[in-house]
């Protein structure tokens, strides 16, 4: 049985989304392609790894270059972390974003909270704001469907009554 689901613009044909596995590795080409040719094969959504090493660089950006692959029928979104937004604003470089999206042909962002991984990672980058305040400080400033989502420490309830407040496209 196929099932329609609709998110932002775009529609699935199934509840079922492909996102944030890899990018930047020496496979991560390969694994990417691999995975948005089953997400057009089975009308799924899918959402990039981290884009953060083609903000400012296009050396990897064929490995996130999956738009050719998925057609425009399914929703594909850019992600980038927390503390790479809580950055880009602090530096006012939240136009990278917007180039990014536009260069990937993506139909928006996902932003992913992971401050544990961040802090217990020797080379993890420290998130100073709230994450919720970050996230509204980029809402402000740019004009794009907007995912957030956690990355194994969930959000606790006053986050996410926080979150579902906000102008997001999926939490």
């Amino acid at each position: 049985e196929e099932w329609v689901v609709k998110l932002g613009e775009k529609t699935m044909r199934y509840p079922i989304w492909i996102s944030s596995m890899t990018g930047g590795t020496a496979k991560a080409g390969g694994v990417n392609k691999i995975l948005a040719q089953a997400a057009k094969k089975f009308g799924l959504g899918m959402g990039l790894g981290s884009c953060r090493i083609i903000l400012k660089d296009n050396t990897y950006f064929e490995d996130f270059n999956l738009r050719p692959i998925l057609g425009d029928e399914v929703p594909f979104f850019a992600n980038l972390g927390i503390a790479q937004i809580e950055e880009l604003i602090a530096h006012k470089e939240v136009g990278l974003i917007k180039n990014m999206i536009n260069r990937l042909e993506a139909d928006g962002l996902i932003v992913h909270v992971n401050p544990f991984q961040e802090w217990f990672q020797p080379e993890g980058d420290k998130i100073t704001h709230a994450p919720i305040d970050t996230i509204k400080k980029l809402l402000n400033e740019l004009d794009i469907p907007l995912i957030v989502k956690e990355v194994g420490q969930g959000f606790g309830r006053e986050s996410m009554t926080a979150l579902l407040k906000l102008p997001l496209l999926a939490v």
